[in-house]
Order: C-alpha cells, then sequence, then structure tokens
C-alpha cells in the first residue's frame, strides 16, 4: 500500500516544493574528496557552471567557452583555460570532443561523476592524490675567505705573502697574495722579517712577508 502525502502550503501533489528553483547537486563522494579539496577559486567556478547546464541526460555534450567563461565569471581566458587544464588533472571533468576556432565551436565537456550515455560514471577525481612535498633544507652558509674586518682605528694595508698549499693559508693557486690586515700586524711581520727563517704568528693565519734574497743562491 503505497503512501500519499496530503500536499501542503507551497507544495504540489508530490510534495516538491513550488516557490523552491533549481539547484545544482553536488555529490557528497565528490565534494569531500582530496580533488575537489585542492581546487583553486577559478576552478570551483568553472566546474558549478559546467554543472549547472547538466540535465541529466546531456553528460558528454556539455560546453563552456573561454570567451563565455569571461563574460560570465568574470575572468580572463588565460584564467579559464588554467581552470579547465586543473579540472581534466584532477579528474573532475574529462574531454569529450576538442573545440576548433574556425569552426567556432567549442570543446564538449563530461563530468566524471555522471554516466555519459550507457557508460557508467569513472571517478577519476577519487584515483587522484596530492604531490608529495618535500622539505627544502636550507643552504648551507660558506665562511668567506675575507681577511679581518676593518674598523675604525684599523687602516688596511697590503702584505705579501708565500702561499704553502695550506687551506687555511692559501686563497687560491698556489702564488703569492695580497692580504689586507690592519697596522697593527703589519709591525709585528715587519719585526719577523729581521730573522732568518720566516715564523707564522699563532694568533693569525697570516704568512710573514717572505724575501727572495735570503734565500736565493
Amino acid at each position: 500500500m503505497s503512501i500519499r502525502h496530503k500536499p501542503g502550503r507551497g507544495t504540489n501533489k508530490k510534495g516538491r516544493s513550488k516557490t523552491r528553483g533549481k539547484f545544482v547537486a553536488l555529490g557528497d563522494g565528490l565534494v569531500t574528496s582530496e580533488a575537489w579539496r585542492a581546487l583553486g577559486g577559478p576552478a570551483v567556478k568553472y566546474y558549478i557552471e559546467l554543472r549547472r547546464r547538466f540535465t541529466g541526460v546531456n553528460n558528454g555534450h556539455l560546453y563552456l567557452g573561454l570567451d563565455e567563461a569571461k563574460k560570465l565569471l568574470h575572468m580572463g581566458k588565460t584564467t579559464a583555460l588554467r581552470a579547465q587544464q586543473e579540472l581534466v588533472e584532477k579528474g573532475l571533468i574529462r574531454k569529450t570532443r576538442a573545440g576548433g576556432f574556425h569552426q567556432r565551436t567549442a570543446a564538449r565537456w563530461a563530468l566524471t561523476d555522471e554516466p555519459v550515455g550507457t557508460q557508467p560514471p569513472s571517478h577519476d577525481f577519487k584515483k587522484w592524490t596530492p604531490k608529495k612535498q618535500f622539505d627544502v633544507p636550507p643552504q648551507d652558509r660558506r665562511r668567506s675567505v675575507s681577511g679581518p674586518k676593518e674598523g675604525k682605528n684599523q687602516p688596511l694595508r697590503s702584505v705579501s705573502g708565500p702561499c704553502n698549499g695550506d687551506s687555511e693559508h692559501c686563497y687560491g693557486p698556489q702564488t703569492a697574495q695580497s692580504i689586507d690586515v690592519p697596522s697593527r700586524v703589519r709591525k709585528q711581520h715587519l719585526s719577523a722579517e729581521s730573522s732568518n727563517t720566516p715564523t707564522l704568528n699563532p694568533d693569525l693565519d697570516v704568512p710573514p712577508a717572505f724575501d727572495r734574497r735570503k734565500y736565493s743562491n
């Protein structure tokens, strides 16, 4: 025995509202999917407008051209094209027929959560997974190989010294380098020149001046 609902105010004999207009239905499985939640704003607007044109029997023949999307959705053609590509990439729509510029025809689309003719829905959006974002480690800060920092009361002068191949004392090829040091350090190295054997200051990584005449044959 079928139950008959008594029509009330604002409803017809089937119990449907007389004043309620059309609406766009979005399934719970669609709006709770990762693909839907990862959509950008333009892609959501484009999909809702495309879904609004779905009547239940015309899936696969839906169309929304770039010019029309620019006018209705208030977005540029490039933005509308990116929205199409995003929806296709995330599996919410698929193209059933390509459009043509010379033929002045827009592409035809199909919703993947609705059947196309006798074909069941593919639900391609359920197969989409977000890409893993790897944490990029910060760049290593390398120590500067420059000489001592210049101070207010320490004028810099150029002192020449030999390069013995040590990475701490050699800044480049094994040739004599010119390194800027304060004037007080210059005095210490000048006093070391009087000795026959060159010495290194233990407090600094700067070699003393090298006199070729003392060691020439």
